[in-house]
């Protein structure tokens, strides 16, 4: 299934972020946008992907995780999420 994880990061260091971004990268996610990734996986959940992020990310950031299916449309997006 797709996901689309999406987040608000609000500490001033991007360098906090740098174990997010590992995370990401490491499940095969990729950039859509500056704050938005995609990834396909199986046997998970919306919920459960939001609390795995929690960890990486500090207690007054902000993570949306969703499950489009095949109902979306993007404008100028990074990567074609046909091609995730």
């Amino acid at each position: 299934m797709l996901y689309i994880i999406s987040y608000d990061l609000i500490a001033a260091s991007a360098d906090k972020y740098q174990a997010l971004y590992d995370e990401l990268e490491r499940l095969g996610a990729v950039r859509v946008l500056w704050s938005q990734w995609a990834v396909r996986l199986t046997n998970t959940s919306p919920s459960a992907l939001r609390d795995h992020f929690r960890g990486f990310v500090g207690a007054n950031d902000r993570i949306l995780v969703t499950a489009p299916g095949s109902n979306w449309s993007s404008w100028r997006a990074l990567v074609d999420l046909n091609d995730v």
